[in-house]
């Protein structure tokens, strides 16, 4: 697969990404602090920093959840769903990367702004991810 290079697979099915969320924030240049070192308030940022910040944290949150919900689905597929399910995941995450490196290319100019499009989309295609994970748990 051309995009092996990005994901490694462990025995178990889970994926662990070789660029964590945490190189993701850092190649983005902004620094990852945790939600007792920044007080912000998420209902009502006051900056574009304190914008993507929020946009950030959600997005690692909804990450975990589609990794959860990718284990439970996982768990429950036959040898040729799980090659199925890992094949779509890196084509999706592929697909994720590129599609909102994009949008936030749009305006390169101001890179706060940049930054904070390419997480908002992460976190659009991640929570559709999500739906379409739980419709197939659900339907199960």
């Amino acid at each position: 697969m051309f995009f092996n290079h990005i994901y490694m697979w462990n025995s178990f099915g889970r994926m662990n990404n070789m660029f964590s969320l945490f190189s993701l924030v850092f190649v983005l240049g902004i620094s990852k602090v945790s939600a007792n070192e920044l007080d912000v308030d998420c209902e009502s940022p006051l900056n574009q920093s304190e914008i993507l910040y929020c946009v950030t944290r959600n997005y690692e949150r909804s990450e975990e959840m589609m990794v959860n919900l990718y284990k439970s689905i996982s768990s429950k597929s036959d040898k040729l769903g799980k090659q199925y399910l890992m094949e779509g995941q890196v084509a999706f995450e592929s697909f994720r990367k590129l599609s909102c490196q994009w949008e936030g290319d749009q305006k390169r100019e101001q890179k706060t702004l940049a930054q904070t499009i390419e997480m908002e989309c992460r976190l659009r295609l991640t929570t559709s991810r999500i739906e379409e994970f739980q419709k197939w748990l659900k339907n199960r």
